[in-house]
């Protein structure tokens, strides 16, 4: 979810149904109060409620996100971190399954692309289930420069043999060279069907 801010401001960002939604009705908070420049920013959305599952809207509804503001004082100082960014993020394909087009073809990889905004020293991809919790695999890109990139991934966890199947949520984040790290940033999930 993409937004602009005119001035320094705190958001609150959050994911909510549409019909009759309050504060406790809320799906899943993405960010709370957290300051932000001026300017353009992007805030992810993983698919899962704030307990970890996979977000449903009530029957007959539809879910929708939603942004408070609060203005600062005219006297705050704002200071940002020097901190690498990744936007843009896709995986492909992000349902897996042996019946798929991407499956039978000689290439059974995930490609996750995203752009980082300035060189960094490493792009790390974590896959996580979503059900267990647990890191199925960590892939670590290295020397990676500014711009469009991709990590590939083949469907298989540290040992090498293929993960079981199952809702999985794929998780990137950019190091620069004094050790900077960007905010944990979540991709799309993926399905795996075996």
């Amino acid at each position: 979810m993409t937004f602009r801010l005119c001035s320094a401001q705190e958001v609150t960002g959050f994911i909510g149904p549409l019909n009759g939604g309050s504060d406790t009705t809320r799906v899943r908070t993405t960010v709370n109060r957290m300051p932000l420049p001026a300017g353009t920013h992007t805030v992810y959305w993983d698919g899962l409620d704030d307990n970890g599952n996979v977000a449903h809207p009530p029957p007959g509804d539809a879910l929708i996100s939603g942004f408070w503001r609060y203005s600062l004082p005219d006297n705050a100082i704002f200071v940002t971190g020097a901190r690498p960014h990744i936007t843009a993020i896709s995986s492909t394909p992000n349902y897996f399954s042996p019946l798929s087009n991407s499956f039978l073809a000689d290439d059974k990889t995930i490609r996750v692309s995203y752009t980082v905004s300035e060189n960094v020293s490493r792009v790390e991809l974590r896959v996580i289930n979503v059900r267990s919790k647990e890191t199925a695999r960590v892939l670590t890109m290295s020397n990676v420069p500014a711009g469009a990139n991709s990590i590939v991934w083949d469907v298989k966890n540290e040992r090498d043999g293929f993960i079981p199947e199952g809702d999985y949520q794929l998780l990137l984040i950019a190091t620069d060279m004094e050790g900077n790290s960007s905010m944990l940033t979540a991709v799309t999930l993926i399905r795996l069907a075996y």
